[in-house]
């Protein structure tokens, strides 16, 4: 139990160097890379985007700010309801999410039998489930149903406001 418990740790430390250097030099943190990921996908208000990638809305709200403060997303407000908005990809922010979403799918993550796994193939290893409890789950959802696993996103369905 322990050789494996070290072996998920050492996992989960490559993992999330090899996704921050890809993250860093696009001034990307993870939280502002999912949010991309997931409206590359479909046009969404806040909320279902926080519900769907299982955070809360308030810091997803400050990565959202800092998003739409770069040109990379765009705040549109219903026309009923002043208090509700969709947030969008802007073009800049689709040339961005193409650009990383590339870049990740060429990562690679060293072994220790001194082989490289490709970031995808480690993302396929994770079960699929039926609703997202935790980020990871709408990865290994988004493997599945997408040839980009890092890209967060899975279909809408049609009852999620």
């Amino acid at each position: 139990m322990r050789q494996g418990l070290l072996l998920i740790e050492r996992l989960q430390r490559e993992l999330a160097q090899a996704i921050n250097r890809v993250l860093e030099p696009e001034e990307l943190g993870l939280a502002e890379w999912m949010i991309v990921s997931e409206l590359a996908a479909a046009d969404a208000p806040l909320t279902r985007v926080a519900r769907r990638l299982a955070r809360d809305p308030g810091a997803l709200s400050r990565a959202t700010t800092r998003l739409i403060k770069r040109g990379l997303l765009r705040s549109t407000r219903h026309e009923k309801d002043r208090r509700r908005a969709t947030l969008s990809l802007t073009p800049r922010g689709r040339v961005l999410h193409d650009r990383v979403a590339a870049a990740l799918d060429a990562t690679t993550i060293a072994t220790s039998a001194s082989r490289a796994l490709p970031l995808d193939h480690l993302l396929s290893l994770f079960p699929c489930g039926s609703s997202p409890a935790t980020p990871f789950a709408a990865v290994s959802r988004a493997t599945a149903a997408s040839p980009r696993p890092h890209d967060l996103h899975a279909p809408a369905k049609e009852n999620d406001p």
